[in-house]
């Protein structure tokens, strides 16, 4: 799964799609799904081409290397064979891997290939296969994917996202702390949310009539949604975000989000927002129309409720010495690539260096640091890789 963080803030949209063709008016954070991961299935084409994915082993069976019963080979099962993951630390130790089920599923493979071959095709098939996801995703927005920084996480995502800076010239990949666990984090960690909606179609004047009516229409809004705030929740602990969704006059389709300030508004307001619908609207589509009149169609309140939030440790810095790490081969990657430092990272500290090409394990988690990277200790304990 892919999404776009712009500034701190990600890309919402005012439908989810449940399943193709079924879409809900929600509020819904736009994640494209590009259907690749550890549980990818490797099979074989009409042609006899390789593929990877989208068809997904699941979490039962799983990989062929789960020992669970699945039988078809898979990005895990390649990963286990070429040692990037260690059939012994798998889950901390608490669920072990079973390399020669690997071993029997690739070589099941109706592929026209040695295999070694089959499981570095696999591997690199699967790679690519992530690496136009993001190219897609980004040109789409018309965004340059060399701007930004990749956050992996997940337990796949550290893994196989640094091995596609050199494709992509992404500017860096950072591994949060306990990556496997970073989405039940933020969910826990995501404030209450109240939204209100109403629509009425009002074409933008800078008049105190204007101004009147669209004042209205967010006061009620605020006081149905004060009205049903748990018991013992002030006006003074939460605050309100405002937004409208609106068109030039003769469109069809909305632009929306856009910002509308608190409190009471007046002529002025209009004229602000007027002044803001043009700009985000040069900012989503290239181009504005400052001598079309604005309608605004849709008004939103939205009531945020702090709640207390999971909070990452400072790591120490390291007094003396530098990382140690266990030298590891592994297998099907070209010579630069094969030999390997193998780090654990509850023993980094802030500060420490490693250089690639590297793995850094973790119970829930492994991260690949390829040739040409080096990966830094950040202050929370984060690992930041960049190329050299």
């Amino acid at each position: 799964d892919i999404s776009l963080i712009r500034q701190g803030k990600p890309v919402v949209k005012t439908e989810y799609e449940i399943e193709h063709d079924l879409i809900v008016n929600a509020l819904a954070i736009e994640i494209f799904s590009i259907g690749q991961g550890g549980g990818s299935i490797a099979h074989v084409g009409s042609f006899g081409e390789l593929l990877v994915g989208p068809e997904g082993a699941g979490a039962d069976p799983g990989p062929a290397c789960y020992g669970s019963g699945g039988t078809q080979p898979t990005l895990t099962d390649a990963f286990l064979l070429m040692g990037i993951l260690d059939a012994k630390k798998f889950l901390g130790g608490e669920k072990p891997l079973y390399p020669e089920l690997a071993v029997k599923a690739f070589e099941g493979l109706p592929l026209k290939a040695e295999f070694p071959t089959k499981v570095r095709q696999t591997y690199e098939l699967g790679l690519t296969n992530v690496a136009e996801g993001i190219v897609s995703v980004t040109i789409e927005r018309g965004i340059d994917v060399r701007d930004y920084a990749l956050f992996a996480y997940g337990s796949a995502g550290p893994m196989m996202l640094p091995q596609l800076m050199e494709r992509l010239e992404i500017k860096k990949v950072i591994v949060p702390p306990y990556p496997g666990l970073f989405s039940a984090l933020g969910l826990a960690s995501g404030d209450l949310t109240y939204t209100n909606y109403r629509s009425a179609y009002i074409t933008l004047t800078p008049d105190a009539d204007t101004a009147k009516r669209i004042d209205e229409v967010y006061t009620k809004m605020e006081k149905t949604i004060l009205a049903k705030l748990p018991k013992g929740v002030k006006r003074e602990d939460v605050r309100f975000i405002r937004s409208f969704d609106g068109w030039y006059a003769g469109q069809t389709w909305e632009t929306p989000f856009i910002p509308v300030p608190s409190g009471h508004l007046t002529e002025k307001s209009i004229e602000e927002l007027i002044e803001t619908f043009h700009h985000r609207y040069l900012e989503m589509w290239g181009n504005k129309f400052p001598h079309l009149p604005v309608m605004a169609c849709s008004y939103r309140t939205s009531c945020v409720l702090p709640i207390s939030k999971a909070k990452y440790k400072v790591l120490s810095k390291r007094k003396t010495g530098k990382p140690s790490g266990l030298s590891k081969h592994l297998s099907f990657l070209p010579e630069a690539e094969a030999n390997v430092m193998e780090y654990e990272r509850g023993d980094l500290y802030c500060g420490d260096t490693i250089p690639g090409p590297a793995i850094i394990r973790e119970p829930m988690a492994t991260t690949m640091v390829c040739s040409g990277q080096v990966a830094r200790i950040g202050r929370y304990g984060e690992i930041c890789i960049e190329r050299r």
